[in-house]
């Protein structure tokens, strides 16, 4: 069943399907605590990810704090954009600008056009 899945998913870039998108794409996303700036190019080897705060002591996340990573191998769908990184599979809903994760739980974000600056303390 995984297969049948992966091969309908897959199956627009073998056709050669274009689905409208717009690049560059640049986008803020916040996972609780955790903020990335991801810029989704036309040219993969021109993507990246770069964490752009947080309010945590995790030292695995703090090491990767003001470093840029590319993001490689994502892929097209009608309704979305996946790609695999830091060994996780990550899925963008175009339609929503939700993004999900699937690593030892189930993870969401909430997405923006764009790179959003926290200049104000909320609390």
């Amino acid at each position: 069943m995984k297969k049948l899945l992966t091969l309908l998913l897959l199956s627009p870039f073998v056709s050669g399907e274009d689905y409208g998108y717009e690049y560059p794409i640049d986008l803020t996303c916040e996972w609780g605590s955790i903020n990335l700036y991801y810029h989704v190019a036309k040219n993969p080897d021109d993507s990246w990810v770069k964490l752009a705060n947080h309010a945590t002591n995790n030292r695995s996340i703090e090491k990767r704090e003001n470093k840029t990573y590319k993001l490689k191998n994502y892929k097209e769908t009608k309704d979305g954009i996946m790609w695999k990184h830091w060994d996780i599979e990550w899925h963008l809903n175009r339609h929503t600008l939700k993004m999900t994760v699937q690593s030892g739980g189930y993870w969401t974000a909430d997405c923006y056009k764009g790179f959003k600056e926290y200049k104000e303390n909320k609390i």
